[in-house]
């Protein structure tokens, strides 16, 4: 180019500046718009910077207004300054290079770095990124950054939002972008995947048979004075101390979801609440899905052929069963019409025995009394002041009050603010007497004025700001209260247009942002999927999801999401070895998921192990007085390998035999003990600690229940190694592997006590 104009980016509307960059006069002139009228621009020169060396490339700094870049045909980037309240200032600071090339390109980042973009040498780098923090830059000063080695940079610019980011043109093949942050390059470019919860991170590996160097402690010089098995003799005198962190305890964030699983995070409300004490959203969050239950149980939500089980605000006063209609919803019906919506609610409020309405006049009050319930805003004054009474044993004595205000019982409210009052747990600042008053004068407002800036309690400063304006939607917008109660004193004191505006808005705030508090506008519905996408993003809580989500997939929703995050569960669990806590998820999910009609919607698992005899090759089990029939076994299936059941003359681990069709034979006491295959009539291998037969009488025979009711009930578990495929008693391997680590057999080195 000859000549350019470039927009100054700290110009205002009063004063927009321009800079003429003039490559053929090697002058850049700084100028200023005076007057703009149709197609004719007034503008006048406010300063200039003549005789520069030849340029390619310019840039404008974009953190100082009056600092620019240039690149040289040589390759050397120079910073100039051109103030118009210093037109004669020759202020120069140039970033020379080792080999003399053409400058392609210069960019500034918001972080004050400067890069510049140069032809290709050979075994030279392209790119030279320098710190303009670092002061005075000398000749032998070298860059901050050098990439692109041997690679001509085209063009190249900085992202605004990501200062340590950039995007060049190389080779004139290809955009790259590179990370500043990364100090290092890596080799570990293989097997490259992206994580489906997140896909801004990736992974991937090195080669196969890479050489690595491992290191490790093999002793240690000096033990910490708390360390609790090395810890110091009490008997030395200490002066001074502090406690330290210890590096556990910061890991141990990482396995909460674990810790959660084992002591049973699973679908019981009540239980989840006790196991995310310290976690108050979720605790409200279980508080909630509890009352959906309530509400749900024994069709309590069901009215006219018309299923509304965990729906939320937004479905109710929308009268809308969700975007897609499941059909167990719909109870002999193939439809329902707004019209009808409005007589199931009116049906479900009166059959629940809701009292009337009080509160804003409204067209839909059955539609605000349900909403409500889901709430947890309860009508009997009784509960009231019992959950009042709840919150102020926690120490929440304020948002007892408040709430009690909000909810239109004044005289509880000050009934426990006399009480607290009385106990000086609070301390009497006229807050009663503005509360038994119907209207506020000036000298209260000026009051209340006073008060809310000196208190930091939420729900005081929101009851405070009630009595200063007067106005409802003020208190509903106030995002420091719970969302459950912003909801119900909407519910209760704003209009209809205004109550549609406000779940509008607030809900699809609560989706977009992933707020858990928003299961109150979705219920479990199909939004409620959109709600934990946003949320896992943030949080990776894949768990609470699951759990959550259960309730209604797939009876009322089919979304492949929650599919996937299940899938993701189970593997979470099968890696922490909570089998257990999975098939007790899998049972409670079972029992959810089941129609009218007592259809469960959930698909059986596939048989997971097989244990099959050596000689015929027949599953053991039974079912019914049958066996069970012979199958080709999924490749999973046959968890138990070919040798793990031998023949009677052979211990456990040994080659198996030939099979060998063999007639059905009737059944026997021999058969019935366990001990014998019920089919060819061969042993049951020995066990690799006492070498007695293993097996176990089937319960459903006769006298098998009673021979085993005196036992220890792993006694006759058959137990075996999925690596070495040796077998054992169940309380036979227990005792061995208390104590060793080794397979017990003879010769064999297997490490089966390392594999629990």
């Amino acid at each position: 180019m000859e000549a350019a104009i470039r927009w100054s980016p700290h110009s205002q509307q009063q004063s927009p500046h321009f800079i003429v960059v003039d490559v053929a006069g090697n002058r850049l002139r700084l100028c200023e718009v005076e007057h703009v009228y149709k197609s004719t621009v007034r503008w006048k020169q406010l300063a200039a910077r003549d005789k520069l060396p030849n340029f390619t490339a310019f840039d404008w700094s974009k953190t100082h207004e009056h600092f620019v870049a240039i690149g040289s045909a040589s390759g050397e980037a120079s910073l100039l300054e051109i103030d118009a309240a210093r037109p004669n200032s020759d202020l120069t600071q140039s970033f020379p290079i080792k080999h003399q090339r053409k400058c392609n390109s210069i960019a500034f980042s918001t972080s004050n770095l400067l890069a510049t973009g140069l032809d290709r040498v050979r075994n030279d780098f392209c790119m030279n990124i320098y710190d303009l923090n670092v002061g005075s830059f000398t000749a032998q000063q070298e860059p901050y950054k050098k990439l692109a080695s041997s690679e001509a940079i085209t063009s190249i610019k900085f992202f605004p939002g990501h200062p340590q980011t950039l995007v060049a043109g190389v080779s004139r093949q290809c955009i790259r972008i590179y990370d500043l942050r990364a100090q290092y390059g890596t080799r570990q470019v293989h097997n490259l995947a992206i994580d489906p919860l997140d896909e801004n991170y990736i992974i991937s590996a090195g080669p196969t048979g890479d050489p690595t160097h491992y290191t490790r402690y093999t002793h240690n010089l000096h033990y910490p004075w708390y360390d609790p098995q090395y810890g110091h003799d009490e008997s030395i005198r200490v002066m001074a101390f502090d406690f330290i962190l210890d590096l556990s305890d910061t890991l141990k964030t990482f396995g909460v979801a674990k810790r959660r699983a084992k002591e049973g995070y699973c679908l019981d409300c009540k239980k989840n609440k006790q196991i995310v004490a310290n976690d108050p959203w979720l605790v409200g969050l279980w508080e909630l899905v509890q009352r959906l239950d309530d509400l749900a149980k024994d069709d309590g939500m069901v009215a006219d052929g018309v299923d509304l089980s965990y729906l939320g605000v937004a479905y109710i006063w929308e009268n809308s069963l969700g975007g897609k209609q499941n059909g167990y919803r719909l109870i002999g019906r193939p439809s329902v019409s707004s019209p009808d919506f409005r007589n199931v609610i009116c049906e479900i409020v009166q059959e629940k025995e809701y009292p009337p309405f009080q509160g804003v006049k409204t067209q839909r009050p059955e539609h605000r009394q349900l909403c409500l319930a889901i709430c947890g805003w309860t009508f009997s004054a009784q509960r009231i002041r019992e959950n009042c009474k709840a919150l102020i044993e926690q120490g929440q004595y304020y948002k007892a009050i408040v709430l009690a205000v909000f909810k239109g019982h004044k005289d509880i409210a000050l009934d426990f603010l006399k009480q607290l009052v009385r106990q000086r747990l609070l301390q009497n600042i006229g807050l009663g007497a503005v509360i038994a008053c119907d209207t506020v004068n000036k000298d209260q407002r000026e009051l209340c004025e006073w008060m809310a800036e000196e208190t930091e309690d939420p729900y005081l400063k929101a009851l405070l700001q009630y009595f200063i304006t007067g106005n409802w939607e003020t208190v509903a917008k106030i995002e420091e209260l719970s969302l459950v109660d912003r909801v119900g004193v909407a519910l209760k004191y704003l209009d209809d247009d205004q109550l549609t505006q406000f779940i509008k808005l607030v809900s699809h705030g609560a989706r977009v942002y992933g707020d858990i508090e928003g299961i109150v506008f979705t219920g479990l519905g199909e939004r409620a999927m959109d709600l934990f996408e946003h949320n896992i993003a943030k949080f990776g809580d894949v768990q609470t999801a699951v759990l959550v989500m259960a309730r209604t997939n797939p009876l009322y929703v089919t979304d492949p999401r929650w599919d996937y995050w299940k899938d993701t569960y189970f593997m979470q669990m099968q890696t922490w070895r909570c089998f257990i806590e999975r098939t007790r998820f899998i049972v409670s999910h079972n029992k959810v998921a089941k129609t009218r009609d007592g259809h469960c919607l959930n698909k059986p698992f596939p048989r997971q192990i097989t244990i099959r005899c050596m000689h015929c090759q027949l599953a053991l089990a039974r079912r019914g007085d049958s066996l069970v029939p012979l199958a080709d076994p999924p490749p999973l299936a046959a968890a138990a390998p070919p040798s793990a059941l031998p023949s009677s003359t052979n211990i456990v681990g040994s080659k198996p035999s030939k099979p060998a069709p063999a007639p059905q034979k009737t059944s026997t006491p021999s058969h019935n003990s366990g001990l014998v295959c019920p089919r060819c009539g061969r042993r049951m291998p020995r066990c690799g600690i006492c070498m007695m037969w293993l097996g176990s009488p089937d319960p459903a025979t006769i006298g098998g229940a009673e021979s085993l009711k005196d036992e220890d009930h792993e006694a006759r578990q058959m137990v075996f190694c999925m690596t070495c495929t040796h077998g054992f008693h169940g309380h036979h391997a227990r005792d061995w592997f208390a104590k060793h680590k080794t397979c017990p057999v003879p010769d064999c080195q297997c490490m089966c006590g390392l594999l629990r």
